[in-house]
């Protein structure tokens, strides 16, 4: 049997949670959750959760947005004997808003191919039949369930190559630009930088980008590697190299409508970002 708290209290690389999505924050029920499900979902039996925690017999987890840390809903997986299951609640009035599917998937990948339990049911009401068959469940009557090989199916995402830059300027603080309304992941701060495109090295790529997002001019030789992203989201796995440039010709500016900031590096945290930056803003830390 799996205890479904192994991974509780670990830190630094071995961090596993909060996990992380395009707009929530999941991470183990704390005392400091109680308050806000107690007022949302006064039926919930939180002492018996917490009880349930402390044996290592269940795992509930909390969804807060990542923009505003407001409470958006609650998964619990749960050891019953040799089997594993999975219940989840979205707060009234967020429903049908994608959240339940943006934290299932997280929660499948990480019960599935991280704890590596072989398999989890789920209780099946009609209303969940659609989004339980695009999660990789099979419904059997009441009950539906999924296990590692449809998980991994489901996960293996197309790989996406994008170069992005850091920006420093004559005052060393750092260039961020906001992705602007009506794009994935609308406003939420990132690095410059974008796909690159077949037969491009990511330094070309880069050059392009800055030209057409930023009206700068550089060369490939001014770009300095420096690390690498690497993240899956829902649909593809982002590989991302990073480079730092010092040197370029032209005025910054924003020429696809975007918002940009300079911003020292110890203010890096004060803007919210894609899942896959926020892992460089430690490297930057250290580097400037």
């Amino acid at each position: 049997m799996t205890d479904l708290t192994m991974d509780l209290g670990e830190d630094g690389c071995s961090a596993v949670f909060p996990l992380l999505t395009a707009r929530l924050r999941i991470a183990p029920l704390s005392p400091a959750d109680h308050p806000a499900l107690a007022a949302a979902a006064p039926d919930l039996d939180l002492p018996a959760l917490r009880l349930a925690l402390e044996e290592g017999s269940a795992l509930p987890l909390c969804l807060r947005r990542a923009d505003d840390d407001s409470l958006t809903g609650l998964i619990t997986l749960t050891r019953q004997g040799g089997d594993y299951t999975l219940s989840a609640r979205i707060i009234d009035g967020l429903q049908r808003q994608g959240y339940g599917s943006e934290a299932l998937r997280a929660v499948l990948d990480y019960a599935l191919l991280t704890l590596h339990l072989p398999a989890l049911s789920v209780q099946a009401p009609p209303a969940a039949a659609g989004l339980l068959d695009r999660l990789g469940f099979v419904t059997d009557g009441a009950t539906a369930r999924i296990d590692t090989a449809a998980v991994r199916r489901l996960t293996a995402r197309r790989m996406v190559l994008v170069s992005a830059v850091v920006l420093v300027d004559a005052d060393n603080r750092i260039l961020l630009q906001q992705r602007p309304p009506g794009k994935q992941l609308a406003g939420l701060w990132e690095f410059p930088g974008g796909k690159v495109d077949p037969g491009e090295t990511p330094e070309q790529a880069l050059v392009r980008e800055l030209q057409e997002e930023l009206g700068i001019d550089t060369r490939s030789s001014c770009l300095a590697p420096l690390t690498f992203a690497s993240h899956s989201y829902d649909d593809f796995h982002l590989l991302m190299p990073v480079y730092v440039c010092r040197q370029w010709q032209g005025q910054v500016r924003g020429r696809e409508g975007q918002t940009l900031a300079w911003v020292p590096v110890r203010k890096l945290r004060d803007y919210p970002m894609p899942p896959a930056d926020i892992p460089l803003i430690p490297i930057l830390e250290m580097w400037f």
